[in-house]
C-alpha cells in the first residue's frame, strides 16, 4: 500500500477528530480502516503474483 498525499491526509483528519479508542478502533475507526486498506493491498499483489 502506497502511502499516497491523499491518503496521509485522509489519515491525519481522521485521527484528529479522535477522542475515544472507538474513533481509533471501532467499527469505522481511522487505524482499522488504515488496517484494511493495508490487508487489502497486500491480498490484492498477493493475488496478483499468482494469477497474472
Amino acid at each position: 500500500m502506497k502511502l499516497t498525499p491523499e491518503r496521509i491526509k485522509r489519515l491525519e483528519e481522521e485521527l484528529s477528530k479522535a477522542k475515544t479508542y472507538g474513533d481509533l478502533m471501532g467499527k469505522n475507526g481511522a487505524i482499522k480502516n488504515l488496517m484494511k486498506e493495508a490487508l487489502e493491498s497486500m491480498l490484492d499483489a498477493e493475488l496478483t503474483e499468482e494469477l497474472g
